[in-house]
């Protein structure tokens, strides 16, 4: 079960290593939001954005 002050993310670690990790939830600056996201995907392209050798770790899921 997920904490009230806790997200999950699929964070990317290396080739074929993909891992979901709890990070805290972040606070609204003065004039944003947060939105709670129920569910959120991967594709095709997130694999494609980093060149050969990209910056792990990464955070993926830009599919909300």
């Amino acid at each position: 079960m997920q904490s009230k002050d806790k997200g999950k993310a699929a964070v990317w670690m290396g080739k074929r290593n993909i891992v979901i990790e709890e990070f805290p939830i972040p606070r609204a600056e003065k004039d944003g939001m947060v939105l709670k996201v129920d569910a959120a995907a991967i594709c095709g392209t997130d694999g494609h954005l980093f060149p050969e050798d990209p910056p792990y770790p990464s955070i993926l899921g830009h599919e909300v």
